[in-house]
């Protein structure tokens, strides 16, 4: 083979190379064989995999199991289906509640650190899978919807559920949910069976420090963590393209190979 054209093949050979370097530096961890990367578990307790409000049913469709942090990733972990929710044989009858116990949203404080004064909600749209996020000026019990069971002191305590939005209010920002279902115990590292995953970007913290809580409609459970986000610096982002261009000049510079005549 001419010498000029394995040269040039050899310039691709390095242009993969570089693509997968910045695959490595940017891209989630591969899952396959392993637990799921969800980050560091934020969780704190008691409230956490195979706890749940005292008096309540204590079954795996219930269990909110972990909260995780990774970068500006919020992952919540359990056998509770986020998305769809979960019912009961007799009070999500027609005579009660008439449908499954919903998803709640994400609440955020940034200020006390403990839950006494969020200010700011990741109001989850689990049809769409999407969310928006809301600054909240004055926290009360005007602000949310409470849980189903709150005249139960235990449940209440898992308040508040869903955010009341007040009429004008616009988002700061807005965004996908990931949903994952169907995870196994060695995809999570919790046990029970069956898992479900919730995912939110919290870009919008801007790298505070924040306290979040998560519960679903009838208070059964909760998730309460705290952490900082830490965003991917924008260095590794403009590592590749830097690369990129330098193999580009390079390859430019380069006389183009001259083929053998036949």
């Amino acid at each position: 083979m001419n010498r000029g054209i394995v040269k040039h093949l050899l310039g691709w050979s390095r242009l993969g190379l570089v693509l997968i370097i910045f695959a490595i530096a940017v891209l989630p961890a591969s899952t396959c064989g392993a637990a799921m990367d969800f980050g560091a578990n934020i969780t704190l307790g008691p409230w956490g995999d195979g706890y749940f409000t005292p008096g309540c049913v204590g079954e795996q469709v219930w269990d909110l199991e972990g909260m995780f942090l990774k970068g500006n990733t919020l992952t919540l972990v359990g056998g509770y289906n986020f998305r769809d929710g979960q019912s009961d044989s007799y009070w999500s009858s027609p005579s009660f509640l008439n449908g499954p116990f919903r998803s709640g949203d994400i609440w955020i404080d940034t200020k006390n650190l403990n839950g006494s004064q969020y200010d700011m909600v990741l109001t989850l749209d689990m049809a769409s899978l999407a969310y928006k996020v809301y600054a909240i000026g004055s926290y009360g019990v005007s602000s949310y919807n409470p849980i189903y069971f709150e005249s139960y002191p235990d449940n209440k305590a898992a308040d508040p559920w869903t955010y009341v939005i007040p009429g004008g209010v616009k988002p700061l920002a807005s965004g996908n949910i990931s949903f994952v279902s169907g995870l196994t115990d060695a995809d999570t590292g919790f046990t029970g069976g069956n898992h479900y995953a919730l995912s939110v970007d919290l870009s919008s913290l801007a790298g505070k420090k924040f306290f979040a809580h998560y519960t679903y409609q009838c208070g059964n459970d909760q998730l309460n963590g705290i952490g900082t986000p830490v965003p991917i610096p924008p260095s590794v982002f403009l590592l590749a393209p830097g690369l990129l261009g330098l193999l580009g000049v390079k390859m430019k510079l380069r006389p183009k190979p001259a083929l053998a005549s036949a």
